[in-house]
């Protein structure tokens, strides 16, 4: 998990924002969720920025609902554990939220 940090520390995301962007339409989220995203990272270009960002924009409000939490988590985790393309993952997380070991009562 070491590596997987140093690697994503290492790894320059220049358009971030766009990135969080196109989370926020893929997934719904609203212009908020995006803003406390981007305030998550703390300026870091970078996937772990990202990674900071997401975990960041669960915590930020409590009126989140507990599916959106959830699906800010679990795209951190999955960005942390892969080094595949960004919106890649996003696509798979999307199809791993929709499974019933992640679902929500």
């Amino acid at each position: 998990m070491l590596a997987n940090i140093v690697a994503a520390e290492a790894e320059n995301i220049p358009d971030i924002g766009d990135i969080v962007a196109d989370i926020g339409k893929r997934k719904g989220f609203s212009n908020q969720v995006q803003a406390d995203i981007l305030m998550g990272t703390e300026g870091a270009r970078t996937r772990m920025g990202l990674v900071n960002g997401l975990s960041f924009a669960a915590h930020a409000s409590e009126d989140l609902p507990v599916e959106t939490r959830l699906g800010l988590e679990i795209l951190a985790g999955a960005l942390l554990q892969t080094e595949k393309p960004i919106r890649q993952v996003v696509g798979a997380s999307e199809r791993m939220m929709h499974t019933e070991e992640f679902a929500v009562p």
